[in-house]
């Protein structure tokens, strides 16, 4: 259920110890005035009942000034949550009454907020933005064209040729998980299946004698790698070798068991997945395999090479982005890194988004 805020207009005003009262000049508190929480809340009610039954929902004007708070000096999500229960300035921004020095939530509930505000809704919110910017922006704010002034096109003709500029780039939002490496994702797949043998164990009634799965040796053979990086090619392909086979042993141990849920069957199919690209790689000969899994936990997430100095490779999505007039648009957000991000649907009119009129790519 989501309750909506009454669109009342709101001064700078909040309770504060000493009676204190906030300065209407700060930067927070002009940034609440232009932040289109109306907009914003149509938008998410939409996706809650319509009952009265149910826990309310946090509002959303505190969804989306936390994400921008977080965003803003790039901090984390607990930081977030600090720095809000100590400033007044960010608790009106979020939408409180009253100063508290108590967390308003809990920093789990950033990742809530990430996955509530989808990027179709944010995407809307960022072009709802864009337009009140360009409503409120004075002609005399524009900056004259580079060729002193002459239009991009002839003013006879009822067509323009050109309505402008458009900067265009695309790069790589890295996530969050360990550097990969054949050696230690093969590793972390077998304790996995360890662990899952040993939780469908304890769910039989009357278990059989514990399978053979050897995790000592396969321990003690991983680390005589791991701690010797001078080791040569051929003594990491064996134990790599060695730990897939303890991989494809384990996965085809029989344990007769109903209760194993929806997460423990995907993470069987992620480590078969990973079984099957790391035997093709050395059968092959080859170093590249199609869908490529370098995370069990995010199978999702693919390598791209994007070829800066300080990172060959990132692991994350590709997104692309445009700039114009001042302006930016995300156009895309994939995690298949093989793709032209300019070739999609969603970016081969790119340019209309921000004129409607035939533009210029830089």
């Amino acid at each position: 259920m989501y309750r909506k805020s009454r669109h009342a207009d709101e001064l700078p005003e909040i309770g504060l110890y000493f009676e204190g009262r906030l300065n209407p000049e700060n930067c927070g508190v002009k940034l609440a005035a232009r932040l289109l929480r109306h907009e914003l809340e149509a938008d998410s009610a939409k996706h809650f009942k319509s009952s009265e039954r149910g826990e309310v929902a946090l509002n959303v004007r505190m969804a989306m000034g936390a994400l921008l708070v977080k965003e803003f000096p790039g901090v984390s999500d607990r930081a977030v949550v600090d720095a809000v229960s100590g400033n007044p300035y960010l608790q009106y921004f979020l939408g409180f009454k009253r100063f508290q020095t108590e967390p308003p939530f809990n920093a789990s509930l950033m990742t809530h907020f990430r996955k509530c505000l989808s990027a179709k809704v944010v995407n809307r919110f960022n072009e709802k933005v864009i337009e009140l910017a360009r409503r409120n922006t004075h002609p005399e704010d524009v900056p004259p064209p580079d060729d002193g002034g002459k239009p991009d096109f002839d003013t006879s003709s009822s067509e323009p040729k050109n309505a402008g500029t458009i900067l265009r780039d695309a790069t790589c939002a890295p996530s969050n998980i360990k550097y990969p490496t054949d050696l230690n994702l093969v590793n972390d797949a077998r304790e996995l299946t360890e662990n899952i043998i040993d939780q469908l164990r304890k769910q039989q009634v009357n278990p059989l004698p514990h399978p053979r799965t050897k995790p000592q040796i396969c321990r003690k053979r991983y680390l005589e790698i791991i701690k010797r990086p001078k080791y040569g090619v051929v003594k990491r392909s064996s134990a790599l070798r060695f730990l897939l086979n303890a991989v494809r042993r384990n996965l085809k141990l029989q344990l007769q068991s109903d209760s194993i849920g929806g997460g423990t069957v995907e993470q069987i199919r992620t480590i078969r997945m990973v079984h099957d690209q790391q035997r093709e790689m050395p059968d092959q000969k080859t170093r590249r395999v199609e869908h490529r899994i370098v995370s069990l936990h995010q199978p999702h997430v693919r390598p791209i090479v994007c070829g800066k100095a300080g990172h060959e490779t990132e692991f994350g999505a590709k997104l692309t982005a445009g700039l114009a007039d001042g302006y930016t648009r995300n156009c895309n957000y994939d995690f298949d890194g093989r793709l032209d991000p300019w070739e999609t649907s969603g970016c081969k009119d790119f340019g209309f988004l921000f004129s409607g009129n035939p533009v210029e790519y830089l």
